[in-house]
């Protein structure tokens, strides 16, 4: 069983920690909030649109490295990096009605220097609930709009959450 993950612990994105959360408002494990994952009947909805989002973003990005010549590439950047904001504001007002906790990850997505921004655990512990959410745990995934998977790399070892 893994370590419960909480607000400030790890991810593997530089070392950077669970951010912004808010995490549980009534939950702490060792001092910090835990956090919590989407709702299993939320997830498969939020990976099809975080699909969406990275199949998009991998076509303009296709289109930025493959113009020919400096014009058309500034403005396939520009395009690049205009889509690549929208998403990640789009996408953490999806996240944000789901209930869980988000991240925010600060690493940029070159070469638009746009942070990969919100990201939440889509699959979590099936058996530990924190206030009606999914318990996230050392290994779960966090999954943000631009920067894919980013595993949460330390939790709590002294509480292990099937």
């Amino acid at each position: 069983m893994p370590p419960a993950a909480r607000v400030s612990d790890w991810t593997s994105h530089f070392s950077l920690p669970l951010n912004t959360g808010p995490g549980s408002p009534n939950v702490m494990i060792g001092f910090l909030r835990a956090w919590r994952a989407v709702p299993v009947a939320a997830a498969a909805g939020l990976q099809a649109a975080l699909t969406a989002v990275e199949t998009t973003m991998t076509s303009l990005e296709t289109a930025t490295k493959t113009a020919p010549d400096p014009a058309s590439k500034s403005t396939a950047l520009a395009v690049e990096t205009a889509a690549k904001t929208a998403a990640n504001s789009t996408m953490a007002s999806v996240m944000a009605q789901t209930g869980a906790d988000i991240h925010i990850c600060p690493k940029f997505a070159s070469p638009s220097f746009v942070p990969h921004g919100p990201g939440v655990v889509l699959k979590a512990s099936t058996t530990v609930i924190i206030n009606n959410l999914p318990a996230a745990r050392q290994g779960d995934k966090v999954v943000e709009t631009l920067g894919g998977n980013n595993p949460i790399s330390r939790g709590e070892i002294a509480v292990l959450i099937g």
